[in-house]
């Protein structure tokens, strides 16, 4: 009874290992006892490789997308990774001016006042104190900046 067992177990693993051949691989004829059997065989077999062909393709395609939405992603980074590192100077620049306003030089003043925004520039260029106040508030502003993108 115990080698009946067996034998009837090792004949279902080699049936599992038969259908699971047959479904992977394309048929043959001698596989089958009939032309119909064979032909039902291998038209099941050309269904499920076409539908795998199609979902690879798919596959593919979805994967190039991706390729391609990670490209605009890197472009994109590296347009704000130089934002930021150009307001990093910015900032080291209002740290020095904020430091030490008396040792601005010309073309410092004329940094200033192409960073200081507002219609009344004029004003700011003839009263230090109101183109500090503008410093700083620009500054506030790109520091937020940063750390929102960031």
């Amino acid at each position: 009874q115990q080698q009946q067992q067996q034998q009837q177990f090792m004949h279902q693993q080699q049936q599992q290992q038969k259908r699971r051949r047959q479904s992977n691989k394309e048929p043959e004829r001698h596989e089958y006892p009939s032309d119909d059997a064979f032909s039902n065989a291998w038209e099941k077999w050309r269904v499920n490789r076409d539908r795998n062909n199609a979902a690879v393709k798919r596959s593919r395609e979805k994967s190039r997308s991706k390729d391609t939405v990670l490209d605009g992603m890197n472009d994109e980074e590296q347009t704000l990774r130089n934002r930021i590192e150009e307001m990093s100077t910015e900032i080291n620049f209002f740290h020095r001016v904020l430091a030490d306003p008396s040792s601005l030089s010309s073309l410092d003043m004329r940094r200033i006042m192409n960073l200081v925004s507002g219609d009344d520039r004029d004003d700011a260029a003839a009263n230090p104190d109101l183109l500090l106040q503008r410093l700083r508030q620009s500054q506030l502003q790109l520091q937020q900046q940063q750390q929102q993108q960031q």
